[in-house]
């Protein structure tokens, strides 16, 4: 018998874009999949795209499990459905996004086939806003232990869509089935505590497909304030994870202050305000001659023309 997967999706004013994802869903070459929907108090007709298609397109393999909630962010809405999924494997997505049509059968068959794994990921491809081109992709290593790679975001995406986890071994990792509630950082209170258990493996093909649209809280931070607040959150959330899970929290705790100084130092740069890279700079504890060179060119304010100028010539687009 086909085991049964499990997917989160929770949505918010996704009325434009929530049918193309179901659409891909459907279009999957797995035949056994239990859809969790918790419609995080959307203000548009989300809830009418939804049950609209389910009434109007044959979705026999997909099971809908729906619910609605006062508008209370996405940690809730996954609290909500962690209580209520059911299948032999688990994973969540972004009605932004669509998978490909292999993605579910080929993360499965890898988890039926290496049992030794507690989880497995995907690269994807990064899509234009209007969901049509192909503008990029998110790679990652072939490391199979990728605790402190999540951590650091060393060459491994931290992103929606693109991890199976076994049931069992998550349950095993968070048996509370609860994560914080915070704005941001779903995927590391997801992935963090199976990773310190479990190894991860890796299918090297794009399966996943992540549409870059502009106003996805994502993507909403275009301030240097905004862009430096979302670092503060994400390091409170690596800390409180950190905090519950048996490892050494002093070590990581000093290695997370580092790299949140040294991302807001290359905020500051890439925004050019020198008085806070300054700041930034006499907080980062292994300097090297690119933080020298870095901030030398903020103060001389032409750091952004070099940086375009590079782009232009060595990167063109």
């Amino acid at each position: 018998m086909t085991k049964l997967v499990s997917l989160i999706l929770p949505c918010f004013n996704a009325a434009n874009y929530i049918e193309r994802y179901l659409t891909n869903l459907l279009q999957q070459k797995y035949s056994n999949i239990e859809l969790i929907v918790v419609n995080d108090g959307s203000t548009d007709n989300t809830e009418d795209v939804i049950f609209d298609f389910f009434k109007n397109k044959n979705c026999r393999n997909i099971q809908l499990k729906y619910f609605s909630q006062p508008n209370s962010g996405v940690a809730s809405a996954f609290n909500n459905a962690l209580k209520y999924y059911t299948g032999d494997f688990l994973t969540w997505g972004d009605p932004d996004d669509f998978l490909s049509p292999l993605s579910i059968s080929e993360r499965v068959s890898f988890l039926n086939d290496n049992p030794e794994y507690g989880f497995v990921r995907t690269n994807a491809n990064l899509i234009s806003p209007d969901g049509h081109s192909v503008v990029g992709e998110l790679t990652s290593s072939d490391s199979e232990y990728i605790f402190d790679d999540l951590i650091f975001e060393n060459n491994m995406p931290v992103t929606v869509g693109n991890y199976l986890l076994r049931s069992e071994c998550f349950k095993n990792s968070l048996p509370s089935q609860n994560i914080y509630s915070e704005a941001r950082g779903q995927n590391w209170q997801l992935l963090l505590p199976i990773a310190l258990k479990y190894k991860c493996g890796f299918i090297n093909e794009k399966l996943n497909n992540i549409v870059l649209r502009d106003n996805s809280l994502s993507r909403s931070d275009t301030t240097l304030c905004s862009e430096i607040y979302r670092c503060d959150e994400h390091n409170k959330i690596l800390h409180a994870v950190l905090k519950d899970l048996d490892v050494d929290f002093s070590y990581y705790d000093a290695l997370l202050n580092q790299k949140y100084i040294s991302k807001k130092f290359e905020l500051s740069v890439n925004y050019m305000d020198y008085d806070l890279a300054h700041q930034y700079f006499l907080q980062i504890e292994n300097k090297t001659n690119v933080h020298y060179i870095k901030l030398l060119l903020v103060k001389l304010r032409i750091y952004g023309f070099l940086k375009l100028a590079y782009m232009k010539v060595f990167r063109p687009i």
